[in-house]
């Protein structure tokens, strides 16, 4: 009889142990684009009362991708033109709006899609949104700082008819 109490006691204390300690399980974290969400899962089991606690953190870089971008850039084989106003609206589903000036006050309108890759490398294609332009289409690469707020040593390239390269740094406006 004097076992059976000792293993009831021993029994009841292990149970208590099991309630009253905290667990604690795998935290997730997630990527979207530039966005890290955390989140940690906390289990708190005290007696007979259990607590199940998420906690989300947001970590927003200061300036991410997304948002309307600003600048110039020159035209490689003609660098004596000068610099040329030059704009980007980079949306979350992944489409652009880009807006340019050149030489004799032209304003154009490029439409198209874009990426960024894990080593910050923005990439996207545009495609001239002006039938008069004879569907001018292109590509760029640009490297992004969402700590500065930049997109640097940007360089694009036009196809159609006499193929064109140009260099451009862009900065990203206000908070949207």
């Amino acid at each position: 009889m004097r076992l059976k109490h000792i293993f009831y006691a021993m029994l009841v204390f292990g149970l208590a142990y099991s309630f009253t300690a905290c667990t604690k399980t795998k935290n997730i974290i997630t990527t979207n684009y530039d966005t890290v969400t955390i989140i940690k899962k906390d289990t708190i089991v005290i007696k007979d009362t259990t607590v199940v606690k998420d906690t989300l953190v947001l970590k927003n870089p200061k300036n991410p991708i997304t948002g309307y971008w600003v600048g110039t850039y020159t035209i490689d084989a003609n660098v004596s033109f000068g610099a040329f106003y030059y704009g980007w609206s980079i949306f979350p589903d992944h489409t652009i709006i880009q807006q340019g000036g050149g030489p004799s006050g032209i304003v154009w309108t490029g439409i198209g899609t874009w990426s960024l890759s894990a080593d910050s490398t923005f990439t996207c294609t545009i495609t001239n949104a002006d039938p008069s332009q004879g569907g001018l289409s292109g590509g760029s690469t640009a490297k992004y700082s969402s700590v500065n707020g930049t997109l640097t040593n940007g360089h694009t390239s036009y196809s159609v008819g006499n193929p064109q390269n140009s260099s451009f740094t862009l900065k990203r406006v206000g908070d949207q």
